[in-house]
């Protein structure tokens, strides 16, 4: 009787694990769905406030850019210098939790439009550290690099 007890207990908290998990996924590709949005508003004040406090920005081999300042600075001049039909669309390709309130994840970007220095669109990767402060998932640490080459290139 005890064993199946235990065992039913495990079961239990495997269940509710697993559903937190879920949630917590949901919740980090909910994030990204609004840095998408704040990102194709030119909303540089909304995309910082997707970060956490001490959170910092890293894009291509470009300087780091670390605190809610820093970053809303660095998007508002990303934003002046393209066209105001620029958007982007972000794909959440992995999503890997490290503990219960750490996550990381593996994004996709294409962007089209007006770009900064190149016309057309473009496609990047980036990799989230997301963290869960006051409930709320934030971004710790963002890097962005170009796409992954394909072999013999």
């Amino acid at each position: 009787m005890r064993i199946c007890a235990l065992f039913y207990l495990l079961l239990i908290m495997h269940a509710s694990i697993g559903a937190a998990q879920g949630d917590s996924s949901d919740a980090l590709k909910q994030s990204v769905a609004a840095f998408q949005a704040a990102w194709n508003a030119h909303d540089a004040g909304a995309v910082a406030a997707l970060f956490a406090p001490d959170g910092d920005l890293i894009m291509s081999d470009g300087p780091v850019s670390q605190g809610k300042g820093a970053i809303q600075q660095w998007w508002r001049d990303r934003f002046a210098r393209m066209g105001k039909t620029t958007s982007i669309s972000l794909t959440v390709r992995t999503v890997r939790a490290v503990t219960s309130d750490v996550a990381l994840l593996n994004v996709l970007a294409k962007t089209s439009g007006e770009l900064p220095q190149q016309a057309g669109s473009s496609e990047d990767r980036g990799t989230w550290v997301m963290v869960r402060q006051g409930g709320q998932w934030r971004i710790s640490a963002l890097r962005v690099q170009q796409t992954e080459r394909p072999a013999g290139r």
